[in-house]
C-alpha cells in the first residue's frame, strides 16, 4: 500500500511538471519535455496522452525531422481553450473587474462605482459579472479571486476597513452561488504576485512591492514563494508607526500611511487649501504648476516613502522593490526623487522601480493566483510573461 502510495504521488508530481513546462514553453515536442525535465520518454508520452484527455493540452501541429530523417514530432500546447478566469478587487469607492484566458490574457474590464453599495449588493455584482460571461464567452468562466484590502489568511478576510462584510464567509457566498473555486488574497500581495508572474523578467526569486493606495501595503515574494506570515499580517507596513516632533505634535504614535498613502497626501491639501473636492487629476496638475502647498505635502510624502523603502530593504534585502501607486505613475518623477532618499549600507543598491501596469497588477495578480489553483500548480511555477497581449 505505501508503494502504491508513492507511486502514484510521483506520477502527480511528473504530471504537474509537465503541466509547467507544456504551459511556460509550448508549442514544444514529447521529446523536447522528456530532456527538459529529464523524464523518461513513455513516461512524458504517456502523461501527455493523461493531459489531453483531460482537455489541459492540445496537439498543435508537426516540427521538422532531424537531420537523419524519421517522423516529424508532434507538438504540444496548453489548451488556451480551457476556459476563462475572473478577479475583482474590492476597493472603498470601487468594484473593479478583469476577465482573462486561462493564460493570463486579457478579455475584458469593468469598473463600478460601490461606495454607498453594502457587502451583499457587491456579491450581486460579482454574480451578474460572472453569469454575463459564461453567456458572452464561448468558454466557462472556471475560478475568480478577490482582492481585499486588508489581512486574508486561509482563504479568510480577518480584517478590511473598507467595507462591512456583515459575518459573511464571502468563499462559501460566492462559491455557493457559482459553483466554481474562489480564492481571497490580499491587495499588495497580488500585485507582488503579478511582478513575480508577469514581469519578471530576470527570474528575481526575492521581490518586494509596496502597493501605496488609501493605505500602504507590501506583499513579500521570498525564493519565489509569497510570504505572508503567520497571520497574513505580514506586509502591513502601513501601521507601522512614526515618532516624529515633526509629525507628532501631540506626542501620540502616528502611522506611516497616515503620512503618505495616497488618501492622506489627498486629504492634507485639501485641509491646507479648503478644498475638499480636489481630485487626484487636480493636485497633479498643481503640484506640476509649482503649487507650494501641494509640493510641500508631497516632497514630505516622498521623503517617508524613502524611509519606507530603506526599512523594507535593510529588513528583507530583496533583489527588486517596485511601488504600485496611482500618483506616482501620474507623476513619474517622484520615483527619482523617491530612490535617490533612500540611503544604502553597501555600495550595491537595490532595484527600484514602478510597477508596468498600476491599473491591473491587482487583478493580474488575482487572475494567476486562481489559475494556479485550478490546474494545481505550486505558486510562482507559471510564466505569463509574453501571454498578456
Amino acid at each position: 500500500m505505501v508503494m502504491e502510495t508513492n507511486i502514484s504521488q510521483v506520477r502527480e508530481t511528473n504530471e504537474r511538471r509537465v503541466l509547467q513546462e507544456v504551459f511556460n514553453a509550448g508549442p514544444i515536442s514529447r521529446s523536447q519535455i522528456s530532456r527538459n525535465l529529464r523524464l523518461n520518454k513513455v513516461t512524458v508520452s504517456d502523461i501527455v496522452a493523461s493531459l489531453i484527455n483531460k482537455k489541459y493540452l492540445v496537439e498543435t501541429g508537426f516540427g521538422t525531422s532531424s537531420k537523419s530523417g524519421g517522423r516529424k514530432p508532434t507538438f504540444v500546447s496548453f489548451n488556451k481553450r480551457l476556459g476563462n478566469v475572473a478577479a475583482f478587487e474590492m476597493g472603498y469607492e470601487t468594484l473593479k473587474y478583469l476577465l482573462t484566458s486561462i493564460e493570463g490574457k486579457a478579455l475584458y474590464h469593468q469598473e463600478f462605482a460601490v461606495k454607498s453599495l453594502g457587502i451583499r449588493q457587491r456579491l450581486a455584482i460579482i454574480q451578474k459579472c460572472f453569469e454575463e460571461a459564461n453567456r458572452s464567452q464561448s468558454v466557462p468562466v472556471l475560478g475568480l479571486a478577490i482582492a481585499i484590502h486588508g489581512i486574508v489568511d486561509q482563504n479568510q478576510v480577518l480584517y478590511t476597513p473598507f467595507v462591512e462584510l456583515e459575518g459573511l464567509d464571502l468563499v462559501y457566498e460566492l462559491e455557493t452561488r457559482l459553483n466554481v473555486p474562489v480564492v481571497l488574497e490580499n491587495e499588495a500581495n497580488l500585485s507582488a504576485i503579478y511582478e513575480r508572474d508577469f514581469e519578471n523578467n530576470n527570474n528575481v526569486g526575492n521581490l518586494v512591492c509596496i502597493s501605496i493606495h488609501k493605505g500602504i501595503g507590501a506583499g513579500i515574494i521570498i525564493k519565489n514563494q509569497l510570504y505572508t506570515g503567520h497571520h497574513g499580517e505580514a506586509g502591513e507596513i502601513g501601521q507601522t508607526t512614526v515618532y516624529d516632533p515633526k509629525v507628532n505634535d501631540d506626542n501620540l504614535p502616528r502611522t506611516i500611511e497616515s503620512i503618505c498613502s495616497e488618501d492622506s497626501m489627498v486629504n492634507q491639501i485639501r485641509q491646507q487649501k479648503a478644498d475638499f473636492q480636489l481630485s487626484r487629476s487636480d493636485i497633479v496638475n498643481m503640484y506640476r504648476d509649482g503649487d507650494a502647498v501641494t509640493q510641500k505635502v508631497i516632497n514630505n510624502a516622498c521623503f517617508y516613502i524613502a524611509n519606507i523603502l530603506y526599512n523594507t530593504i535593510v529588513t528583507l534585502d530583496p533583489a527588486r522593490v517596485s511601488i504600485n501607486s496611482p500618483l506616482i505613475r501620474e507623476l513619474p518623477e517622484l520615483l527619482d526623487q523617491i530612490t535617490n532618499a533612500v540611503p544604502h549600507v553597501t555600495g550595491e543598491r537595490t532595484k527600484i522601480d514602478l510597477i508596468e501596469n498600476v491599473d491591473d497588477a491587482t487583478l493580474l495578480g488575482g487572475c494567476s493566483k486562481i489559475i494556479h489553483h485550478i490546474l494545481d500548480l505550486r505558486s510562482g511555477v507559471l510564466n505569463f510573461n509574453g501571454k498578456k497581449n
